[in-house]
């Protein structure tokens, strides 16, 4: 079967990259799925519903490796790949299903996200499981995937949501089922309705007392929407040059319409049908983001395969550009995985490699500076407690008055180690470096990690001499 030379290919592109090390958001997600099974639902840190956690919590029962830790969302994206095939199938053709697949087998947001130890592409299984069902119009099976659905990311209740309009408009005969699992779906997620609202309170407390931290974590209003689809062309790759990089997005939506144009014409009711399921959370999304900084284009990845169901509706429809459209969609794919592979700058934050590094040359008496109100989730992580570390930023930015406090420890030190990794946020002023050089240390070197960013080595001018 085709499809399964499809799932064999999706499997090699996604099995190369599995030891980078984990960045910020994968190792807190790593150390609070390493809690005891009691403490996995207390999770007000992480603007995330809890199933992920849980899932997570047993898969690491069998190790902690880069390697196979990142097995469990490699399995998850080979699993979403043949539910598209299924929904294509469903919904258009096996021809559609066959290039829907291969392109998202290929598409380098989806690799990415296949290797990403957090909830996106669970959302993704669960969302296209979810739909599936819906098509396939059992009930019971869509309200349980529905309910495990809401339960892996908070952006995918625009899903279900979506899924109520399909139905009014193409399965009205069904609506009132539909009604009856929403209110089942809905009911299943009062247990964790005082949970979300604290994690609410939390994020938004957040953004007054660290200015920046929206756009941070969110997309500018102004640009999610083109963002979103050229992330979901291209991947996280970009280029230096923001007009190239502008002008290659701007040709891929061009041509994009182009298909879209012809394929409206020949598979109206089927583009109409795909446009809803995989549109219609996004503009859902856009909107709650002007009230919330919710909308990222990772955070709507579960539209992604219906973006790619768009994508071969029109190669298949035009059939004079089908083989130039799919050498273009190809050779943009691939030409992304390999710089995602080849280039350490699209890759993960080199945390593992950074703590070597200062475990490596410490001094007996180094210590390590975070500032932040704690040492960052990935120095936990990979740390084997060499090395003291301060955290200079108790309550999130900087405060003169604060940092006092930390004097009596530091000047016994003869080397720090000093991670910029976030100051632009909590210490714009750079009163932190200051006040280093007023203790008398003094930068003596400066080291790169991708992703990271620098290191600065201070030491003490008599210790140097």
């Amino acid at each position: 079967m085709l499809i399964f030379l499809i799932l064999v290919l999706s499997l090699g592109l996604r099995l190369t990259g599995l030891n980078q090390s984990f960045w910020l958001d994968e190792a807190a997600q790593l150390i609070e799925s390493t809690r005891p099974l009691s403490e996995q639902f207390k999770i007000a840190g992480d603007f995330q519903p809890p199933l992920f956690h849980v899932l997570l919590h047993f898969w690491l029962w069998f190790g902690k490796s880069e390697i196979w830790v990142r097995l469990l969302p490699l399995v998850l994206g080979l699993i979403s790949i043949y539910l598209l095939y299924l929904i294509a199938q469903k919904l258009v053709n096996q021809r559609v299903a066959l290039i829907s697949s291969l392109l998202l087998a290929i598409s380098p947001f989806h690799i990415w996200y296949s290797q990403e130890v957090r909830p996106y592409m669970l959302a993704v299984v669960l969302g296209s499981a979810a739909t599936y069902f819906l098509l396939k119009r059992n009930w019971v099976k869509y309200t349980v995937a529905a309910i495990l659905l809401i339960y892996s990311m908070y952006l995918t209740p625009f899903l279900v949501l979506t899924h109520g309009v399909y139905v009014w408009i193409w399965q009205r005969e069904q609506f009132k089922r539909w009604l009856i699992s929403l209110l089942v779906i809905s009911l299943s997620f009062i247990p964790w309705i005082p949970s979300f609202w604290q994690q609410l309170g939390i994020g938004s407390s957040l953004r007054f007392t660290l200015p920046g931290w929206s756009e941070a974590v969110s997309t500018p209003i102004y640009k999610s929407l083109p963002l979103i689809f050229a992330k979901f062309t291209l991947g996280r790759i970009t280029f230096a040059n923001k007009w190239f990089y502008g002008g290659l997005v701007s040709g891929l939506f061009i041509f994009f319409g182009i298909l879209f144009a012809g394929g409206y014409k020949k598979f109206k009711s089927e583009i109409s049908q795909v446009g809803l399921l995989g549109v219609l959370p996004i503009l859902l999304a856009f909107g709650a983001a002007f009230f919330l900084p919710i909308l990222a284009p990772q955070r709507v990845l579960f539209s992604l395969p219906f973006f790619y169901v768009l994508w071969s509706i029109g190669l298949v429809s035009r059939p004079r550009l089908k083989q130039v459209g799919l050498t273009i969609l190809i050779g943009v794919s691939l030409y992304s995985w390999y710089l995602y592979h080849s280039r350490p700058e699209f890759q993960r934050e080199q945390w593992r490699q950074a703590v070597s590094y200062v475990e490596n040359n410490r001094t007996a008496k180094s210590k390590v500076i975070f500032v932040f109100p704690d040492a960052f989730a990935p120095w936990q992580w990979y740390s084997h407690g060499l090395v003291e570390n301060i955290a200079v930023a108790p309550t999130f930015t900087v405060k003169e008055t604060e940092l006092s406090q930390f004097t009596s420890s530091l000047v016994t030190s003869d080397r720090l180690f000093y991670f910029h990794y976030l100051t632009d946020l909590t210490d714009p002023s750079h009163r932190s470096e200051n006040y280093l050089v007023n203790l008398g240390f003094f930068e003596t070197q400066k080291i790169d990690f991708p992703g990271v960013g620098f290191i600065s080595i201070y030491e003490k001018i008599m210790a140097w001499r």
